[in-house]
């Protein structure tokens, strides 16, 4: 699965973008979570995330015809964004 991960030091926060043409199959489904999980579990994070979340992020993303989305990840939470390409 191809991602792009970033991480800011000023902020002490993770960025992980996901591009919507790697989810092509439920196993697609699966990595992404398990990708969220393990950078919440670096901000002591435990994200009560499924597959069902995820159709939802990507069908938002359709909905506003972006190519991707990310998960900012920091102490303070997850929030996901939907940045233009």
């Amino acid at each position: 699965m191809k991602i792009d991960v970033n991480f800011n030091r000023e902020t002490e926060s993770a960025r992980v973008t996901f591009f919507i043409e790697e989810f092509v199959d439920d196993l697609a489904f699966n990595k992404a979570r398990a990708i969220v999980q393990i950078f919440a579990g670096d901000f002591a994070l435990d994200p009560d995330m499924d597959a069902d979340d995820f159709v939802g992020i990507i069908s938002k993303a359709r909905e506003l015809e972006h190519d991707r989305f990310t998960f900012d990840i920091s102490e303070d939470g997850i929030e996901v964004d939907f940045p233009e390409s």
